[in-house]
């Protein structure tokens, strides 16, 4: 069992810096249904482990097809359980993580777009505020000797200068709009379970993570665009926002390799960057887009509605802090990335039932 707070005592016991498991595991993932979680679902069933898939009642499931028949409402494979559970129902993840008792948790889900934060910022503090504190409240009161993998985000840092690149974990946190302000707390609550209730968690901050199945970055926006404009199902023009902007974007195949490590062996209670350090410049990459398609194409640039009311020149993190501590290190450049999700958009637009498309990297159909 992990070690606790005891209240009658008033003492502080320190968690285990890293877990050991028995090869097969029980493995809780939040946000199953959206990018990052879809991916980790497939990755853990790949490996033989049990997954508990929370999906949001209402939100689509097609990135969890090679998994999950939406029309039969059943799991492909006999060690999956699909559970349609909103994170703010406290009582419906008490009841999801008591009966499944999970060694790990990867808590993937979230609101976690900035332009919604600033239209309905209520919605975006009450999904990632109060539905972290319904993944560690269970944990707490059932006593599990549970790791948590929690996903922060780089957004936490906000206000940047050029003398803080690259981002390391000690930079002072001063996010610039509610979606960064929600995950900031989010983060912090986990810190605060650990040190006070002795719960065996990671902080992964999140940079830019991208690739198949990706929707709402510029890398994806880009992507499915041309795609579009590649299998003729578009006009060849294209309305960008500002692309005077850089990024550290990274393959989702490394943040599940970076997720896994981290679960393996950080140290309890800490926080990590989740980076490449390397810095791919947007106009670049709709460039190099450009030119794998082949195509010509019209760029209007600054479009209105594409450009948002906050938007950092550069962010480029430091991984020094998890590479030390796990061995993790990116394997995929932006190039290799980028040709998969070319290819992947193209075979969704092309395919007679876009939303029957299904692609995994960990299980074959």
């Amino acid at each position: 069992m992990l070690a606790r707070f005891h209240e009658d005592t008033m003492v502080l016991y320190e968690a285990p810096t890293t877990i050991e498991h028995e090869p097969i595991m029980k493995v809780l993932i939040t946000g199953a249904g959206g990018f990052i979680g879809s991916h980790l679902v497939d990755f853990f069933l790949s490996e033989k482990h049990q997954v508990c898939a929370i999906v949001k009642p209402g939100a689509p499931t097609n990135n969890l097809n090679q998994v999950y028949d939406a029309r039969t409402g059943k799991a492909k494979m006999d060690s999956l359980d699909v559970k349609f559970l909103d994170v703010r129902d406290a009582t419906g993840m008490r009841d999801a993580i008591e009966s499944f008792r999970p060694d790990g948790i990867f808590h993937m889900a979230a609101q976690s777009y900035v332009k919604p934060s600033w239209e309905d910022p209520v919605t975006t503090m009450d999904v990632n505020v109060n539905g972290t504190i319904n993944v560690f409240e269970p944990v707490k009161a059932l006593e599990l000797d549970t790791r948590v993998i929690v996903a922060c985000s780089s957004a936490e840092y906000g206000t940047i200068t050029k003398d803080d690149i690259p981002i390391k974990e000690s930079l002072p946190l001063q996010p610039l709009h509610p979606y960064g302000i929600s995950k900031v707390a989010q983060d912090l609550l986990a810190r605060q379970y650990h040190l006070n209730f002795g719960i065996n968690t990671i902080r992964l901050r999140f940079f830019n993570q991208t690739g198949i199945r990706k929707v709402g970055d510029a890398c994806a926006d880009f992507a499915t665009k041309i795609a579009k404009i590649a299998v003729g199902k578009a006009d060849p023009v294209i309305n960008v926002g500002n692309l005077e902007t850089a990024r550290d974007i990274q393959d989702i195949r490394d943040c599940i390799s970076a997720c896994w490590k981290a679960f393996q062996g950080a140290k309890a209670g800490e926080v990590y960057n989740c980076c490449t350090g390397r810095s791919s410049h947007i106009r670049e990459v709709l460039e190099l887009l450009i030119d794998l398609a082949g195509i010509d194409v019209k760029v209007n640039e600054r479009s209105k509605g594409k450009l948002r009311f906050q938007d950092e020149l550069t962010i480029l993190g430091d991984g020094t802090k998890l590479r030390e501590a796990t061995g993790y290190s990116p394997r995929h450049d932006i190039h290799e990335t980028l040709e998969d999700m070319l290819e992947y958009w193209k075979e969704y637009h092309a395919s007679g039932e876009p939303s029957g498309y299904s692609k995994s990297y960990y299980i074959q159909p």
